[in-house]
């Protein structure tokens, strides 16, 4: 038997979850996101506006200020489910 505790595996940040359920009841992050307009053609969009809010909701959460402090969450486990 082999156990692997790396970094890259295990995630401590339950904040996360916890955020998925309450957006999964509450729907408060899609409510917001549905009030902004977004006025760009839909052809050349590749993320949605809700998905632009919940990523920002997700590192404000985690405590970072701003996207360059995140970019190592594009290897993150959890947060590729999110």
């Amino acid at each position: 038997m082999s156990v692997d505790f790396s970094s890259e595996e295990i995630h401590s940040d339950s904040a996360i979850v916890l955020l998925e359920k309450l957006e999964h009841s509450h729907k408060v992050i899609n409510y917001f996101s549905n009030l902004i307009l977004d006025k760009h053609h839909s052809l050349l969009i590749t993320h949605s506006i809700h998905k632009l809010v919940k990523y920002q909701v997700v590192i404000l959460i985690r405590g970072y200020d701003d996207y360059y402090d995140v970019l190592h969450l594009q290897r993150d486990p959890l947060y590729k489910i999110f």
